[in-house]
């Protein structure tokens, strides 16, 4: 069978076009709405336009005005203000280094606001802030010293790198407060007492210090025994027909150190290796001891001593980690990170 394929094509469409007598002013009406139009669309192009640069303007102004940080006052002297102050002793804190604090604060700076700071402190003057930072905070200890009562001194000693550093801080009625890290040639009572006093005369006078002084917290060495006597002496030396003598305190931490060596063992050894040791440790406070049964004026004079010189021990530690990190570093450059984290 064969198969025939018809092919059906549709008849092409003709189109007319008619002319009329309606149709010229219907083209005259729609030329004038296309023009209105068109005057409309460049109005309000223009209106958008003006718009835009009004708020391009406005952005540039508070960026101009809020984001510039301004670094010096205008005053005599133009002295670096107070956040750029901030600024610095912050790093100062966090260990950055002072070369290098002007180009941190300046490389956040840019990176948040786009701006570039050329007139940031150099390293002199980053010394100076350091300086003048320590300054202020025996301003504030001073204040401390005279509105206190009764003052507890906490003393402690540490070796690094055959080196001797000395650090203390005081306790009063408004808190605690580091006096500060001196290195001293050795580890005698006197070196001790003596850093105490040159640390002292740096922020008040020494009589100031040593009439208040009622209280001596340390650890169990006995230089710093040593020591609390050699202070009780220049206390009673400077007040005439005074006896009192300084309660001396030893930190309750140490012995809970110590006996941590002893956990593993059982409890009956450690019963009978450190019963005599125990008793030792605290005896002022067992029957016949000097602080079984305190007097009331004991009590009111021993209100600013802690139970214990962990604040301290935390600040030689500060110190130790400071010579880890840096082992060139200053005591100065230590007192003012010391100072920070008080």
């Amino acid at each position: 069978m064969e198969f025939h394929k018809e092919l059906v094509k549709t008849p092409k469409m003709k189109t007319t076009i008619m002319q009329t007598e309606n149709a010229k002013p219907m083209i005259s009406s729609k030329g004038t709405q296309c023009n209105l139009t068109r005057l409309d669309g460049q109005v309000l192009h223009q209106e958008i336009s003006y718009l835009q640069n009004e708020i391009i303007s406005i952005s540039n102004q508070e960026i101009s005005d809020q984001t510039i940080p301004k670094l010096r006052e205008r005053t005599r002297g133009n002295p670096y203000t107070n956040k750029i102050r901030e600024c610095v002793l912050y790093c100062i804190s966090k260990n950055v280094p002072m070369q290098n604090i002007s180009d941190v604060i300046g490389s956040i700076v840019k990176i948040v606001n786009g701006h570039e700071i050329d007139n940031l402190p150099s390293v002199a003057s980053i010394h100076n802030m350091s300086r003048e930072a320590k300054a202020i905070c025996n301003r504030q200890v001073e204040e401390a010293i005279g509105n206190s009562e009764n003052i507890t001194l906490m003393k402690d000693a540490t070796s690094k790198q055959g080196r001797h550093f000395y650090g203390t801080k005081i306790s009063g009625s408004e808190g605690e407060f580091t006096l500060g890290i001196k290195e001293i040639s050795s580890g005698s009572a006197e070196q001790y007492v003596k850093a105490t006093l040159d640390i002292v005369h740096e922020i008040t006078e020494e009589n100031a210090f040593l009439t208040k002084l009622t209280n001596c917290m340390t650890d169990r060495s006995a230089t710093e025994l040593k020591s609390n006597k050699i202070l009780n002496q220049l206390k009673n030396s400077k007040e005439e027909n005074n006896e009192m003598t300084i309660n001396e305190f030893q930190c309750s931490v140490h012995p809970l150190l110590q006996f941590a060596d002893e956990v593993e063992k059982v409890a009956k050894e450690i019963e009978k290796t450190n019963s005599g040791n125990a008793k030792k440790f605290f005896k002022d406070y067992l029957p016949e001891g000097k602080y079984h049964c305190p007097s009331e004026n004991t009590k009111k004079e021993t209100l600013t001593c802690p139970s214990n010189n962990i604040a301290l021990e935390r600040m030689m530690g500060q110190l130790d980690r400071q010579k880890t990190i840096s082992p060139n570093i200053n005591t100065s450059t230590i007192n003012t990170k010391t100072y920070d984290e008080k």
